[in-house]
C-alpha cells in the first residue's frame, strides 16, 4: 500500500496570526473598559446583588449614553444596547408594562381604524 497525501490540511495554518490580530484589536478598542463594566453591571443586576462601585463612580444608566470615538473592532456599538439591557435588568417591571402598553395601543389603533370605516 502506498502513502497518499491528503488534500485536507490539518493544523493551525494562519490561525495563530488571526487570533493574535483579533486579540490585539479587542485590547486596543477604546470602549473595552466601558463594555466590560456594563457586562459586569448586567451580571450583578441579573444575580440580584448590588453593583459594587467605587466612591465617586457614577452607576451607568440611560443618562450615560454617549457617542464614543470610532476605532477598534466595534465594541462601541455594543455600549448603547448593553446600557439599555442593564437599565431593564434593574427595573423588571418595565417589560410587563411595555407589553400591556403595546397591547392597549394596538387595540386602540384597531378601534380607531374601525371607527373611521363605519362613518
Amino acid at each position: 500500500m502506498s502513502y497518499r497525501k491528503s488534500r485536507y490540511q490539518i493544523g493551525l495554518g494562519g490561525t495563530a496570526g488571526d487570533v493574535l490580530s483579533a486579540a490585539t484589536n479587542v485590547v486596543t478598542d477604546p470602549c473595552l473598559g466601558q463594555v466590560a463594566k456594563l457586562v459586569l453591571d448586567l451580571h450583578y443586576a441579573q444575580a440580584g446583588s448590588p453593583t459594587p462601585t467605587k466612591p465617586g463612580t457614577p452607576i451607568s444608566g440611560l443618562g450615560a449614553l454617549t457617542v464614543p470615538p470610532p476605532a477598534g473592532i466595534g465594541l462601541c456599538k455594543a455600549v448603547q444596547p448593553l446600557t439599555i439591557a442593564v437599565w431593564v435588568a434593574r427595573r423588571p417591571w418595565v417589560v410587563p408594562v411595555g407589553g400591556i402598553a403595546l397591547v392597549v395601543g394596538l387595540v386602540g389603533l384597531g378601534y380607531a381604524i374601525g371607527a373611521t370605516g363605519r362613518k
